[in-house]
């Protein structure tokens, strides 16, 4: 029972940071999507 409710934490930890992981990444692609369509509409005022 105790190694199943370590290996439960253990999952749950590396969930976080998964978790953690993949907001950054979306975050950031955001950021890039963002600057990108900048550009684009001030290429087209051009």
């Amino acid at each position: 029972m105790e190694a199943f409710l370590l290996e439960e934490l253990r999952l749950h930890r590396s969930d976080v940071t998964v978790t953690r992981y993949l907001k950054e990444a979306f975050l950031i692609k955001f950021k890039l999507i963002i600057s990108r369509t900048a550009m684009r509409r001030t290429g087209a005022a051009d």
